[in-house]
């Protein structure tokens, strides 16, 4: 459609950041019952949510909803501001409704399935809907997809592993890959890094580690698929899965031999072209190997970890100056669901003494407060014991111990590297295993369970709210496990660099042998 003069002056001064101007001029044009009106409102309720005026957010959306009642657009941002909320069960709702008005919609469509996943106790049941999005967007005609185009590919004694992702920079994948590149033996593997987004500070010191670096931000598919070509990749290895940044349209293309796909979304992509998954024994337990699209390749450990740099102090609990004892949630705001506030407002409760900060992704302290304060009315919270805090530095993040006694997993999406830093800090993390071996959902308990750490582990609602209880009231308890938490992660695999990088090549080498067993023309 073709928008008026206003509207496009409006939209500059939205693009600009000039709020006051966009929103009186949008305020004039959102009284119409067109498409541009429609389209105002939804401006009008973005700047709400930039400012983290989420309630007024909210109220826009759905008073354009009565409104503009078929315009998938508000639905979809209705969708996706319930769950930046953390309220997964209403932004699931909002997206059937929007698919309902437009169900070709790719990219809510892959949201919906991510959020029915993360509370989804069914394995069968994510696999389902993930394959089935994958057949409808990403999965090629199988004669499209020419696997003998490598008949001529060799190694001559040196694997070319190439790593895809773009949160090679001050992301959680850091801490996980950094010690693979630092560390892989120069002699028998040449190992390409394809960073797929812009770059950063931590870019370039990941860049020191890895004698081939890529920057592939923007490039189309076909170029993708061509400079992997070029290059003559035997393993491919994917690091994002479905989340920002990926690019499994090349893997679609099959454009390696082999190809892998690791830590970076831990539930199954469902895609027919990749050929493995990495993962262990603990993440992936025998007899699930039907929750996966991707054939269960299972080391002795899913991966290294490396900490921060310069956060090795150790702190002493803060309960023995302050004389109650502090709990923190560290994990992302969107992990906060309804059910963990719901489960924390009832430790609150039972023990009037203890109090809770929870760490937001927000950057100041208002829009912290804005985040959470309607969801800490709608639970009872305690308002002078729990506290919404901004988004920390990395190093202000490592403090954490020195200030909070104890951490309370997320759930039913629990943390992933925030654990490991957790108990690099030694901040003890209370987690619920769930019943079923979900990895998303059984992330810290499994990492607890490697390090030996199964005290932090509860198995219900009921015996995490008891095993809180009984920390707070005899936090003594507490300063015994914190003594324990950087020592055991130490003593664990997870930080058995050489030995991770030796086993992960190898898992590399065997890869290739199978692949060329299975290729070699008779």
């Amino acid at each position: 459609m073709s928008y008026s003069k206003e509207f496009l002056k409006a939209f500059r001064y939205f693009s600009e950041g000039d709020f006051a101007k966009a929103r009186s001029l949008l305020g004039r044009l959102r009284t119409g019952n067109n498409s541009e009106a429609a389209t105002a409102a939804l401006l009008l309720a973005t700047i709400d949510l930039q400012e983290r005026k989420y309630k007024f957010a909210i109220e826009k959306l759905e008073k354009a909803h009565t409104q503009f009642k078929q315009d998938h657009r508000i639905l979809t941002q209705l969708a996706e501001t319930w769950m930046e909320l953390g309220d997964y069960e209403k932004a699931i709702e909002w997206a059937n409704r929007s698919l309902r008005v437009f169900p070709d919609n790719k990219i809510l469509r892959l949201n919906l399935a991510s959020w029915i996943a993360s509370r989804s106790s069914y394995p069968e049941e994510i696999k389902q809907m993930y394959e089935s999005w994958c057949q409808d967007y990403l999965d090629l005609p199988i004669d499209s997809v020419a696997h003998e185009k490598f008949a001529h590919l060799r190694n001559d004694g040196v694997l070319k592993v190439g790593f895809v992702s773009g949160d090679f920079k001050n992301h959680a994948v850091r801490y996980f890959i950094e010690p693979y590149l630092k560390h892989h033996n120069k002699n028998v593997f040449e190992v390409h890094a394809f960073m797929t987004k812009d770059s950063d500070e931590i870019s370039e010191i990941l860049k020191e580690s890895v004698e081939n670096w890529h920057e592939m931000q923007g490039i189309s598919t076909s170029d993708f698929f061509q400079k992997i070509q070029q290059l003559g990749i035997h393993i491919l290895v994917d690091l994002s899965g479905h989340t920002e940044g990926e690019r499994l349209d090349v893997f679609a293309l099959r454009a390696a031999p082999v190809q892998v796909t690791w830590w970076g979304f831990m539930q199954t992509l469902g895609m027919r072209e990749m050929d493995y998954r990495l993962t262990d024994s603990i993440f992936s337990p025998t007899g699930t190997d039907n929750h996966y699209t991707e054939k269960l390749w299972r080391m002795n450990c899913l991966t290294a970890y490396m900490p921060p740099v310069n956060c090795d102090t150790s702190f002493e609990s803060p309960w023995t100056k302050n004389g109650y004892v502090t709990m923190v949630s560290i994990n992302h705001s969107r992990k906060v669901s309804d059910e963990a506030l719901r489960i924390w407002q009832r430790v609150l409760i039972d023990n009037p003494s203890a109090s809770l900060i929870i760490v937001t992704m927000e950057k100041t302290p208002e829009g912290a407060r804005a985040l959470f304060q309607s969801r800490f009315e709608k639970f009872g919270m305690p308002m002078d014991r729990i506290l919404a805090a901004p988004r920390l530095s990395m190093l202000e993040f490592m403090r954490l111990a020195s200030i909070a006694d104890f951490s309370l997993d997320s759930l039913p999406i629990s943390g992933g590297v925030t654990t490991f830093h957790a108990l690099w800090m030694g901040l003890p993390i209370l987690t619920i295993k769930p019943q079923q071996p979900i990895p998303l959902q059984a992330y810290t308990s499994n990492i607890l369970q490697t390090v030996g750490l199964s005290e932090c582990i509860a198995t219900d609602e009921a015996s995490y709210l008891s095993i809180a209880s009984r920390w707070i009231n005899h936090p003594v308890e507490i300063e015994q496990i914190r003594k324990k938490c950087r020592s055991q992660l130490l003593m664990s695999p997870y930080m058995a660099i050489q030995e991770r990088v030796s086993e992960l090549e190898n898992t590399f080498e065997k890869m290739w042998i199978e692949y060329k067993k299975a290729n070699v023309k008779t």
